[in-house]
């Protein structure tokens, strides 16, 4: 086993300082405008005017009506009620019952059978032509470049051979200007198109004829007696009593109202407005609008740069030591007791 100083990433908390703005709280006076309303009471005169009604009589002439009541003779007419008999004729209807023969049809209904034909689906198969696609490729063997021969192991400090290229001479032996040519095997496509017949099913629509029932009504007379009325007219002797009004004069006497006009003085009684004022004293108040002002102290934030350190995750490359597998010595020669390149082999 060898030492070896590797490189490797890894994360590092630094301190950095950074500037930070913060609020500062103060106090602050400031003055605010107020505004009151105050009240201003004063004392005033007006005129107060109001109506008065005083009661007055007076002596006044009317004229009136006054029923008065007189005898007359009155004439009037009344009819008197008298029944008087009558005769006469009039005209009847009998009825009379006779037995008629009458036609009547009925429909008698009946059956026939009848052909049709319908549309069915069916499924018939079809032969069609139709292409398909095949790939008669094959498997082709084709040369590949090979890898350069002699070449040391990326690892290895002194001569390793490279295997990869094929070389199997040990490392102190010449392994050839190149190796042996390599081959792969490439499949290589021919794509062939060539027609086919296929059967498919389709559905087609056929005729198909079918019987059907069908049930028709026949017109049949057939007779029978019925009862027919019949009205028949006879003249017939009758009498009636009518009842007739006469008119007959009679007089009386009653009594009837009559109206005259008499003049008579009487006393009525009036109210008349009389207009009256005086003067009084009332309160009156007024508002007046007055600004005070008031100071108040307030609270208030200020904007303060401030330094400050922070944490921060940093990337860094810090060397390592590892041990890593030493190379084989070289089997030429035979009194090293470490590993000595065969400047022959290895560059």
């Amino acid at each position: 086993m060898v030492e070896k100083t590797v490189w490797e990433p890894m994360m590092v908390t630094e301190t950095k300082k950074v500037m930070v703005t913060e609020y500062q709280e103060s106090m602050k006076d400031i003055v605010t405008h107020v505004k009151r309303i105050v009240p201003k009471t004063e004392t005033k005169q007006r005129e107060v005017k109001w109506t008065e009604w005083q009661e007055t009589t007076e002596d006044v002439q009317v004229t009136v009506r006054k029923p008065v009541m007189k005898t007359v003779d009155v004439t009037y007419t009344v009819l008197v009620p008298e029944q008087i008999t009558k005769t006469g004729k009039k005209m009847i209807s009998k009825p009379t019952w006779e037995d008629v023969e009458k036609e009547y049809t009925v429909m008698v209904p009946m059956t026939e059978t009848k052909q049709g034909v319908r549309k069915v689906m069916q499924c018939v198969p079809v032969v069609k032509q139709t292409t398909i696609c095949e790939d008669k490729g094959q498997w082709v063997q084709q040369a590949v470049e090979a890898p350069a021969c002699g070449g040391c192991a990326p690892a290895c400090g002194s001569c390793a051979p490279a295997m990869a290229c094929g070389c199997a001479s040990p490392c102190n032996s010449a392994c050839g200007t190149a190796c042996a040519p390599a081959t792969r095997m490439v499949w290589v496509p021919n794509i062939v198109q060539r027609e086919v017949s296929v059967t498919v099913n389709e559905m087609q629509c056929v005729d198909q004829p079918y019987d059907y029932q069908v049930t028709t009504c026949v017109a049949e007379v057939k007779k029978c007696m019925v009862k027919v009325c019949k009205m028949i007219t006879e003249e017939v002797d009758y009498s009636w009593t009518e009842t007739v009004c006469k008119e007959e004069t009679k007089t009386c006497q009653k009594q009837v109202c009559d109206w005259e006009d008499v003049v008579e003085t009487c006393k009525v009684k009036k109210c008349v407005a009389v207009p009256m004022s005086k003067m009084e004293d009332y309160q009156c108040t007024t508002y007046e609008c007055v600004t005070d002002e008031v100071k108040s102290q307030v609270k208030v934030c200020t904007p303060v740069c401030v330094e400050k350190e922070i944490e921060v995750q940093v990337c860094k490359m810090v060397e390592k030591k590892i041990m890593v597998p030493a190379p084989t010595c070289c089997a030429a020669a035979p009194a090293c007791s470490s590993c000595a390149p065969a400047a022959t082999c290895c560059q």
